[in-house]
């Protein structure tokens, strides 16, 4: 909920960064890599691949970050599905132990891939 404690989105999509309804950050990659290092990131570094089903939950928490509009729950499942063209781009990162028992998902206490994805048009 916008009302949380926690960074907020700094999405260029979000109309007013300074509305109250700006949503918080609750993707688990916020907990595996800080803004810099996400910066720090090369594009050759990145691996592309479809949407699979276990990036559901952090599908929804990176559109609800990034986009003011509110997508369906048949949307986020087509997507993951293959119904919807999607494209998701992953990135390799060594976990620190301290910062390993704050994520989930596949990663394990020393390594894992972090993962943002949108959909595009049907296919």
């Amino acid at each position: 909920e916008p009302s949380e404690g926690g960074p907020r989105s700094t999405s260029s999509a979000m109309p007013d960064l300074n509305s109250p309804n700006v949503p918080r950050l609750k993707a688990r990659v916020h907990q595996r890599l800080t803004e810099a290092e996400c910066n720090m990131i090369p594009l050759s570094a990145l691996q592309f691949r479809p949407l699979e089903a276990a990036d559901y939950e952090e599908m929804v928490a990176l559109h609800t970050e990034w986009f003011p509009v509110a997508y369906d729950e048949a949307f986020y499942t087509k997507s993951v599905q293959g119904e919807i063209f999607t494209l998701a781009a992953t990135y390799m990162v060594e976990v620190p132990p301290e910062r390993s028992s704050a994520s989930t998902g596949s990663a394990g206490a020393t390594g894992g891939s972090v993962t943002s994805g949108g959909g595009g048009g049907s296919s």
